[in-house]
């Protein structure tokens, strides 16, 4: 069974401001646990299906996920607590983090001897309440990734879609490809401390592969003016 593809990649450039790429992969329900290697001394790591890891991931990555305020971990975010035996959902309990809108808690994979083939840290961001979710708190969202992989100096952001909502009630995968593109080039054209990214690499469900690379195409910015405080 094939759980993983990978697509072209897209290219987010400024004129002077240097670009970063983005690519879209696809990562099955049956293998969310691949994305992260936990396994005792001496042991061989086993992948979820099959006898081939289902993506490929490295210490240049800072894998993101998210949670709502007032609500558990979603399925990709508790495959991989279930791979690390609750590490991911210990540090959010003994972190405070409730999930609110910009909040974030960082878990250290390399300091807890986990570095090899694993995203060097785990940061989860809050989404704040689900009722509340939409292009606004996407976009903040967005702004929130940006600045923590500046500041930890990430080269790579591996970032989890699958636990999003999305819909006509909320974004489209279509939508929520777009307002990412345009925060990216946004975040470009800014004078600001942009550390050492280089790459964006979206994990999507195979149904949403198409859409989020329809979303990626779009060229022209979303908003003339945005009144998001959080960006």
């Amino acid at each position: 069974m094939t759980t993983s593809a990978k697509s072209h990649q897209f290219e987010v450039k400024v004129e002077e401001h240097g670009s970063i790429s983005i690519s879209v992969e696809v990562l099955a329900p049956e293998s969310y646990a691949d994305i992260v290697k936990r396994r005792s001394p001496g042991t061989k790591f086993h992948p979820a299906v099959g006898d081939k890891r289902a993506i490929d991931v490295s210490y240049k990555d800072l894998l993101i996920l998210t949670k709502f305020k007032g609500e558990g971990l979603g399925p990709l975010a508790q495959a991989v607590d279930a791979r690390l035996d609750g590490m991911l959902q210990s540090a959010i309990d003994q972190s405070g983090f409730q999930g609110k809108q910009g909040e974030t808690v960082l878990l250290n994979l390399e300091s807890a001897a986990l570095g090899s083939g694993n995203a060097r840290k785990i940061l989860v961001v809050g989404l704040g309440k689900r009722e509340l979710y939409g292009q606004f708190v996407w976009c903040g969202l967005v702004s929130t990734i940006m600045s923590e992989a500046a500041e930890l100096s990430a080269e790579h952001i591996l970032l989890g879609l699958n636990d999003l909502p999305e819909g006509d009630e909320w974004l489209t995968a279509s939508q929520l490809a777009s307002v990412l593109r345009c925060r990216v080039r946004q975040y470009l054209s800014k004078e600001v401390e942009r550390g050492r990214l280089k790459k964006i690499r979206l994990i999507v469900s195979r149904e949403k592969q198409e859409d989020v690379e329809s979303g990626l195409a779009e060229l022209e910015p979303l908003c003339i003016v945005c009144s998001n405080p959080y960006l």
